[in-house]
């Protein structure tokens, strides 16, 4: 319920406009109430908050845990994907980067999260960014049955020319499944984006 006594469910229906309101609009996030979140970001990816404009979020600890926690009840990862669709929009990029810089972390406990529901929101990153250790993070993620929705994951979107001829493409000779359906899926999305084919058929 909203302080009036009004449903919180009711805010959905509600065009609000942020403008000037940053500080109240983290401050809402920051109670950790499912229900309130997500009735503020409404039904989109990013959330269309009008008039909202670059968000201070303070550490990205306590967000990445909030999100891992609501991850492991199972409640609701639609609202995990809005919360890292909403970094990317909202976020500067000295904030941004600092998701980056947790992925390249190699006792990051927080990887699988960043890799599926924040950093594929970014669409100005590349393989060049992330250290060695991610490369293997994300090249072992692609032996995962299921880890290449819709075209959609974070190599699609970020292998460069050259990390797919060297990196990829050898791969092809000797992956099984669920690893070649994965490849596949990967050469097709980032030739689309280089406008290449990688793969004959």
């Amino acid at each position: 319920m909203t302080a009036d006594g009004e449903p919180i469910g009711s805010l959905r229906e509600i065009e609000l406009d942020w403008a000037g309101q940053e500080i109240l609009f983290v401050h809402l996030l920051k109670l950790r109430d499912l229900e309130l979140a997500s009735a503020l970001f409404g039904g989109s990816s990013p959330p269309r908050s009008p008039g909202l404009g670059e968000l201070e979020v303070g550490p990205i600890d306590w967000w990445l845990e909030w999100a891992g926690e609501v991850g492991r009840s199972g409640k609701d990862v639609w609202f995990i994907d809005q919360l890292g669709s909403l970094f990317a929009v909202h976020l500067s990029r000295e904030a941004q980067d600092q998701f980056v810089a947790e992925f390249n972390r190699v006792d990051s406990q927080f990887r699988s999260l960043l890799l599926h529901f924040v950093l594929p929101h970014r669409n100005d990153l590349t393989t060049s960014v992330f250290s060695e250790e991610a490369i293997s993070f994300l090249l072992a993620d692609l032996n995962r049955a299921g880890s290449v929705t819709y075209f959609r994951h974070l190599l699609s979107q970020t292998a460069t020319e050259e990390f797919v001829t060297e990196r990829l493409l050898p791969l092809l000779a000797t992956a099984g499944s669920p690893l070649l359906e994965n490849l596949r899926l990967v050469l097709k999305r980032a030739g689309s984006r280089h406008g290449r084919r990688y793969l004959l058929h």
